[in-house]
């Protein structure tokens, strides 16, 4: 439901839009095609909410690598005093990608940085760590070790959210790490009309975060936060958040080399 504002998509340089499709459900393509006329538009059928997106996503992809972006992200690179600076060098956007693709080689999921704690890591990249809205997929990677976006969803129809915490969390659990790039950030503005927020609400949000806690047991604590900035639903002012271990979700003991995985 922001067909008219497509945030992403219109801050991209021209020879990269080239690349990029936008991802819509069937009863909304129309509209988007209208906005953007000079779009790749994809449409992904009928869907249930994000866990069911985001696979359809990885089905479509068939094997290959892939960058999953929310409409809304808008990108930054890091200077060398380490501040972020807008990103309109078209050759910069084709490092960041390259640089995705190159690391996809080695992890199953590569994550941009999130711009408010990008300052927090100096080095390019770190492993096991949280990632969501703009990441990269090997999805033969993926597919050949059981990964998806939507098992708890399959198994119940209302845990519409947290699907890339659970794929994190599935990968780390069997000795995948992931990765992220703090090279460059994304800034991702929440509470936006459309998209999630046309389902979302607290009660959904914590429903969500329980199953993720059964899920991934001792790994996730839940707390409720007063007064939150942005909130599931306008009626609430509080929101259901976890902290999440996500290193000692990480089994080591299960994980494979790369040489058994590609031999």
């Amino acid at each position: 439901m922001r067909e008219t504002d497509q945030r992403c998509w219109d801050n991209m340089p021209e020879d990269i839009r080239k690349r990029a499709f936008l991802c819509s459900r069937t009863d909304r393509v129309e509209i988007l095609r209208e906005n953007y006329p000079d779009a790749n538009i994809i449409d992904i059928g009928e869907t249930d909410g994000i866990a069911d997106v985001r696979q359809r996503l990885v089905n479509i992809a068939g094997n290959r690598k892939i960058m999953i972006v929310d409409d809304s992200c808008t990108f930054m690179y890091r200077d060398e005093e380490m501040k972020l600076k807008k990103m309109e060098d078209p050759a910069m956007w084709n490092e960041m990608l390259d640089m995705v693709d190159t690391m996809l080689d080695d992890y199953a999921w590569v994550g941009i940085s999130d711009r408010a704690g990008n300052n927090r890591i100096e080095e390019d990249f770190t492993e096991i760590t949280r990632s969501y809205s703009c990441y990269g997929i090997n999805t033969k990677m993926f597919n050949q070790n059981g990964i998806s976006f939507d098992g708890m969803w399959k198994e119940d129809k209302e845990l519409k959210l947290f699907e890339d915490f659970y794929a994190i969390l599935s990968m780390l659990s069997k000795g995948m790490k992931n990765a992220v790039i703090y090279k460059y950030a994304f800034n991702h503005p929440h509470g936006k009309e459309g998209g999630n927020s046309t389902f979302r609400n607290e009660e959904l949000q914590q429903k969500c975060y329980q199953a993720l806690s059964r899920k991934f047991p001792g790994i996730i604590k839940l707390k409720v936060k007063e007064n939150a900035s942005w909130t599931a639903d306008s009626e609430n002012t509080s929101r259901t958040e976890a902290i999440i271990s996500w290193k000692k979700a990480y089994n080591e003991d299960t994980g494979a080399s790369l040489d058994e995985f590609f031999g």
